[in-house]
């Protein structure tokens, strides 16, 4: 009997530690749990409020803006400060071209030098793109350095007046800009002489208007990704055609663009590759100009999408500022947009 009772006082002892350790387990989790929320909760309030505008994009962008508005300024400008220039031309296209551009292109080195830089931008966050493999980063890193501007007035003695007004216009003065190849292998990027005018700042004067080259980011840096977007054309000499062909490195990016974009129906992603790559490059000339204010160039240089529509290559305006380019993080970072929900976005 004796031993029995020794032996249910030993057990009943080891229910007792046994019970102690658990419940100071119990007191050390719960401990750890309160310490976790509450640096969780001060770091989550630690977290700056964001601008307002990062709710919508689209509204920051085009609140004041549309494309017939745009345009508008554009043959206002052209009708106020260019009716000298197309009347010495005398019906003669490439010399019309050649005094407007040279009228609004004050200085076309400093717009070189700063194309280039552009141009930089992008090949350094090319480079850091995880995704792409040392081969592909050294092709694309040759592309980029070969590409150079082309100005209108060259463009037009290389390709001819049609090939220049499919981007242009028929004036020559359409808000656009184009990648162009030719069939020797040269690639160039053309910006139209209506894109200066509308980055022109205060541009009421017609002899001394300041050209906002940080308006023009976006479209230069989209330009200068279709050099390294989705598909290539290359010209076959033997049979006088362009092939296209798809570079594989974005088989991934065209899916995520088939699933998240579904309710658009696009032949080719070329376009939506070289919005990927304008915001990486922005990303990218955002952080290195820190003193630059983000919100307005963001503003400013994406402007030129406001009130645009589908097309068979492209996503609607709206669409592209909010989502394909304003929905990837890097970008978002440098808006200050930490803490929403990004839109749709896809990556390579």
């Amino acid at each position: 009997m004796r031993r029995i009772a020794i032996y249910t006082a030993q057990i009943f002892q080891t229910i007792l530690n046994v019970s102690f350790l658990a419940i100071l387990f119990t007191g050390l989790l719960i401990g750890a749990n309160f310490f976790i929320a509450q640096s969780f909760a001060q770091t989550v309030s630690a977290l700056p409020p964001e601008p307002a505008y990062c709710k919508n994009l689209t509204t920051l962008t085009c609140q004041e803006e549309t494309y017939a508005s745009r345009k508008q300024s554009i043959l206002e400008y052209s009708g106020r400060c260019l009716k000298d220039e197309t009347a010495k031309a005398e019906g003669d296209f490439l010399t019309s071209i050649a005094m407007i551009e040279g009228k609004v292109l004050k200085d076309p080195n400093a717009f070189k030098v700063f194309f280039d830089e552009v141009k930089n931008t992008l090949i350094s966050a090319m480079e850091s793109e995880s995704a792409l493999s040392a081969a592909k980063k050294n092709e694309f890193r040759t592309r980029l350095k070969s590409l150079r501007w082309l100005s209108a007035v060259d463009h037009i003695k290389m390709g001819g007046v049609e090939e220049f007004k499919k981007t242009c216009g028929e004036s020559g003065l359409e808000e656009n800009a184009s990648y162009t190849v030719f069939a020797s292998g040269a690639h160039y990027v053309v910006v139209c002489p209506g894109r200066f005018i509308a980055a022109m700042e205060k541009s009421t004067g017609c002899y001394s208007p300041t050209l906002n080259l940080a308006s023009m980011i976006y479209t230069l840096s989209h330009e200068i990704g279709h050099s390294i977007g989705g598909n290539f054309f290359t010209f076959d000499s033997k049979n006088r055609n362009w092939i296209k062909s798809d570079d594989s490195s974005y088989l991934g990016f065209q899916s995520c663009m088939m699933e998240k974009f579904s309710e658009f129906q696009l032949k080719d992603y070329g376009e939506a590759s070289a919005d990927y790559w304008a915001s990486k490059a922005m990303a990218r000339y955002f952080e290195k100009n820190s003193k630059l204010s983000h919100e307005l160039t963001f503003k400013s240089t994406m402007a030129g999408l406001c009130g645009t529509s589908e097309t068979s290559r492209h996503l609607p305006g709206n669409v592209r500022i909010q989502d394909l380019i304003g929905g990837q993080i890097e970008l978002r970072t440098q808006l200050g947009c930490l803490n929403q929900k990004l839109g749709r976005s896809c990556q390579i």
